[in-house]
């Protein structure tokens, strides 16, 4: 089959290389310049298919949720999230499907293993007993620490820092979500998929074949962007010219963007924008002393700020954090990242002007991704994956792929479909 890919974040690379792994004739469009130039850029990284009810709170405009593609308006509540259906996630996760890929794929990406949720006070950890349950019941390793155990984990935490317990999953995954796209997009080209960058798509008809008409545009020359990371780039991306093509399948992946084709197709999900910022900050390593800096992944559940270890590089997210008017990052949340670094790795980051990513991603209303066929003739939607993209990417790249194909995919992802709202 031949099948266009619309969008090249950590979704999107997944999704060519898994259909090109199963004989597919891949081509991916991306309307930005490189991959992951949007929500998958330099996010938190944490590979947890799982929402833990410490860290869903009311947002910002989150209760007066409406739909934006019309329809009746949906709200969401910290109990509604928690009760998405977790093994389904969990058997959708892509942790061990990574760790199988990796060698075959000679994946070379900055990673780390284990994730602490810190916990201030004794109402904090009086709160976490849900979660405790939702973990056990899921069968995920867990522990509950005191102070003095966690420092075991993470040595360079401040002492003076309001640590009263903390939540230790030794087993969770972290990686750099934007480098492994760029390995796994590497993996898709090898195995025949096409990339073509600056290319944005303009209408989608529907049929058999479907038929997509795309937009080439010319940049003007610019810098790369940077998430602190002084490697490499891969080589440059493919371009195309502006035109159309006839697909036999069309899967969607394209974050936020794809909320205006949806719409002009009359596709009616309840989607809307949910935003994430974070700096990354290079590491100060003093020759013959300690580790200043954290080991892998912390989150502090009172301020909802992740810290997580990339190499020799530290990065703070504060996961759910709108934009200002000019879709950059508000300086109060800037600020509240710099603040976390102080407070719980003092010194550990290096002064100075740091990248600051600002992003927004697809969320459904129900906080679940949205998998599965359009109901439309070849238009397939992988699409909603605010929480925890990285972690689901593979996972749902090879359900969709089995789907494509024809096939019945292992997991039952008919909870996941588009269809759930109709």
């Amino acid at each position: 089959m031949h099948v266009a890919v619309i969008g090249a974040g950590i979704s999107g690379v997944s999704s060519a290389l898994a259909l090109a792994r199963a004989g597919h004739r891949v081509e991916v469009f991306e309307q930005h310049g490189s991959i992951a130039a949007g929500a998958s850029f330099a996010d938190a990284g944490l590979m947890l298919p799982i929402a833990l009810q410490a860290l869903v709170r009311p947002r910002r405009g989150w209760r007066k949720l409406t739909a934006w593609l019309g329809g009746p308006k949906a709200t969401v509540t910290a109990s509604q999230q928690a009760q998405r259906d977790t093994q389904r996630l969990l058997a959708l996760a892509s942790a061990s499907l990574l760790q199988e890929l990796t060698p075959a794929l000679h994946l070379d990406h900055a990673h780390s293993q284990g994730w602490t949720l810190l916990l201030r006070t004794e109402k904090e950890l009086k709160a976490l007993a849900p979660d405790l349950s939702q973990l056990a019941s899921a069968g995920i390793a867990h522990s509950l620490l005191d102070a003095s155990q966690i420092r075991q984990f993470e040595p360079a935490l401040n002492p003076e820092a309001p640590l009263h317990a903390a939540l230790h999953l030794p087993g969770a995954p972290v990686v750099n979500t934007r480098q492994l796209s760029q390995q796994l997009r590497m993996a898709a080209q090898r195995a025949g998929a096409r990339f073509h960058l600056d290319s944005s798509v303009q209408r989608i008809t529907p049929g058999q074949p479907v038929q997509l008409h795309w937009q080439r545009s010319n940049p003007p020359p610019r810098a790369a962007a940077s998430d602190g990371d002084t490697r490499p780039e891969p080589p440059p991306e493919i371009g195309t010219p502006s035109g159309s093509g006839r697909f036999d399948a069309v899967l969607l992946c394209g974050g936020l963007g794809s909320t205006s084709l949806l719409r002009e197709l009359g596709v009616k999900l309840p989607l809307r924008a949910a935003g994430g910022c974070s700096l990354t900050a290079p590491m100060s390593l003093p020759e013959a002393m300690p580790d200043p800096g954290p080991r892998s992944a912390l989150t502090d559940a009172q301020q909802q700020i992740t810290l997580t270890r990339l190499g020799d590089r530290v990065r703070a997210t504060a996961m759910w954090s709108e934009p200002d008017a000019r879709q950059q990052a508000e300086p109060e949340t800037v600020e509240r990242l710099y603040a976390a670094l102080d407070l719980w790795f003092p010194g550990a980051a290096r002064h100075g002007h740091h990248p600051v990513w600002q992003a927004s991603r697809v969320a459904p209303a129900d906080g679940a991704p949205v998998l599965g066929a359009s109901g439309l003739p070849g238009l397939w939607l992988n699409l909603g994956h605010p929480d925890h993209g990285t972690a689901l990417a593979m996972g749902a790249a090879s359900a969709l792929t089995t789907m494509i194909s024809g096939g019945t995919p292992l997991i039952d992802c008919s909870a996941l479909s588009p269809q759930r709202w109709r």
